[in-house]
């Protein structure tokens, strides 16, 4: 048996999301059903006699913050490195399918800071090329952006994140966060999410475009810019202004779409 106090958090983690409900319900099983399986510590190279977790961390809180326990059930792993009890840590949360890609996105991320690089991390986690892409977009979203995404963060897997940041880095970190929002909120398809980016980046990239024609009149003009057609005049007269409209919507009629059924 290990005092809990003496558990020092892993900065190699493979888990981000630890939330009060977590904490909380792991604390109720400890309570009801005591301890079934050990956590697993390695011991702490830089303070002697204390240990550093690799597996149970959420354990570990649970009986600090509702004082079940006082000591835990521990296995230390004598002569383990820090990248061995990361990598042990990863395999033991996935068995045990406690993971949202948040979680293994960031994990992979420390790892790449700490010097792993990605053909590493590729081999140990059996990842390929274009899933190592998705997993990284999580790193590349700005804090106001991952901030929605932690608030539910099995609704955001690593091809979502990495389609909001397509919108990051073309339109903009605000439409970004209005986009994730709504995607989490409504809890909408990944269809609806990939259309309203196509849709956001293809608006961005006609207003870049200059002009192809511009043509002025002394009551306004019409401009052409892309795919984009813009008219605006100004007509005093009301008969000549209704004319006008009525012609305009003879136009429109033949080359309007009709408007998408909801």
């Amino acid at each position: 048996m290990l005092s809990i106090d003496l558990i020092d958090a892993n900065p190699f983690s493979s888990r981000e999301i630890y939330t009060p409900r977590m904490i909380r319900d792991r604390a109720t099983a400890l309570l009801i059903q005591g301890q079934r399986d050990p956590i697993h510590v390695i011991p702490n190279p830089n303070k002697p006699d204390r240990f550093i977790i690799v597996d149970g961390w959420i354990r570990v809180q649970a009986c600090r913050d509702y004082r079940v326990m006082n000591k835990l059930l521990a296995e230390v792993h004598e002569g383990m490195s820090m990248k061995e009890a990361a990598w042990f840590g990863y395999e033991q949360n996935e068995v045990a399918n406690q993971y949202c890609e948040l979680d293994r996105a960031m994990f992979y991320e420390k790892l790449t800071q700490r010097g792993a690089t990605e053909t590493q991390i590729k081999k140990y986690a059996y990842l390929s090329s274009s899933q190592m892409i998705y997993y990284r977009s999580f790193a590349q979203l700005p804090a106001d952006v991952m901030e929605v995404v932690r608030r539910d963060p099995r609704r955001f897997d690593a091809i979502a994140v990495h389609q909001i940041s397509k919108v990051v880095r073309c339109v903009g970190v605000k439409q970004a966060v209005k986009l994730a929002a709504r995607y989490c909120e409504k809890e909408r398809r990944f269809s609806w999410l990939v259309g309203q980016v196509q849709a956001l980046i293809e608006a961005k990239e006609d207003k870049r475009k200059s002009p192809s024609k511009k043509v002025k009149f002394r009551n306004g003009f019409y401009e052409v810019r892309g795919s984009s057609v813009k008219v605006r005049i100004t007509i005093e007269d009301p008969a000549v202004r209704a004319s006008f409209l009525e012609k305009l919507e003879e136009l429109l009629a033949t080359y309007a779409e009709s408007p998408r059924v909801s």
